[in-house]
Parts: C-alpha cells; sequence; structure tokens
C-alpha cells in the first residue's frame, strides 16, 4: 500500500495507552493515523481533514462516542465508524455506528473489522 492510497483513520480515546497502542497497531498494518483524546479535539480534525474511518471510544469526556458519530454523520454520512467499548452490554443508540467491537478482543479481529471497513468505503 503506497502513502498516497493508504487509508487515514481518526482515533479518538482519552487513555493515552489506548490511543498508543491502537495507533502503532494501525500504523504498523499500512494505515495513516491521526489521533484525538476528546470529541471535541476529534471534530476539528474531522472537520478539517478528509478521514477514511473513526475509530472511537465510547466513554470520552464531556459526551459519548455515540452522540460524537452522530453529529460527523451529519456533516459526512458516508463515513463509517467503528466503537471501541468496554461494556459488552452495550444498549446506545447505535444508528450511527457502522462496527462495534468490543476492548479485549484479539488484535487480528480488530484489523479485520478496520480493513472492511476502510475497503468498503473506498469502493
Amino acid at each position: 500500500m503506497d502513502t498516497l492510497s493508504r487509508p487515514i483513520i481518526l482515533c479518538v480515546d482519552d487513555e493515552p495507552v489506548q490511543l498508543i497502542v491502537r495507533e502503532l497497531v494501525l500504523s504498523s498494518a499500512g494505515y495513516t493515523v491521526i489521533t484525538a483524546s476528546t470529541a471535541d479535539e476529534a471534530m476539528d480534525v474531522f472537520r478539517g481533514r478528509q478521514v477514511d474511518l473513526v475509530i472511537t471510544d465510547h466513554l470520552l469526556p464531556g459526551r459519548t462516542g455515540v452522540e460524537m458519530a452522530a453529529d460527523m454523520k451529519k456533516l459526512r454520512p458516508e463515513i463509517r465508524i467503528m466503537l471501541v467499548t468496554g461494556m459488552p452490554d452495550l444498549t446506545a443508540d447505535m444508528e450511527h455506528i457502522d462496527r462495534c467491537f468490543l476492548k479485549g478482543s484479539p488484535t487480528r479481529e480488530f484489523l479485520a473489522h478496520v480493513e472492511e471497513l476502510t475497503m468498503r468505503h473506498q469502493s
């Protein structure tokens, strides 16, 4: 995958270790990664840069990843959004979420979901 065609992924998480690990995993898999630690910061990036996929934690300071996803879908309905959560019984309104991924699941499953979502977006 050359640099020009690499999907750009916006990762949002208020836990620095989670964000660093996610960035390392995705970068190693050939993706370009932009990080944000709050929903407001993520929205600023989203408005100013083209991204192919958003991966967000559910619990963010001030608002949830689901709430942020709804705002992003208003701006770009075609954007793919994956919610990463530690809550297996999450019952939030998932209308604006394209994929939900449980924290602690194997990395290969995470990357398979990312690949599917970025390929589907580019086609």
